[in-house]
C-alpha cells in the first residue's frame, strides 16, 4: 500500500476520472491535495482514512495514567 490514493482510489473517492474534475470534486469538499508533475491530484491515504471518520493518529502511543487507586 501506498503512502498516497491511486488514481481508481481517486476516481472512486471524487466519481470523475479525469484529474481536472478530481480537483474540482476535492477543493469544492475542501479536501486538502496537492498537484504533481503530470497534472493529477495526490492526496495522502492517512488524510483520506481521517477524513472518513476512520482514522487514527500512526504512532500515537495511547494515554497510560498510573494507578491512583493503590495509594489510599
Amino acid at each position: 500500500m501506498t503512502e498516497f490514493l491511486t488514481p481508481q482510489e481517486l476516481a472512486s473517492l471524487t466519481g470523475w476520472i479525469q484529474p481536472k474534475k478530481q480537483c474540482q470534486w476535492l477543493t469544492a469538499n475542501g479536501w486538502v491535495y496537492t498537484i504533481n508533475a503530470a497534472n493529477c491530484p495526490v492526496v495522502n491515504r492517512e488524510y483520506c482514512r481521517q477524513r472518513q471518520g476512520c482514522g487514527h493518529n500512526v504512532g500515537a502511543q495511547p494515554k497510560i495514567e498510573p494507578n491512583f487507586s493503590i495509594f489510599v
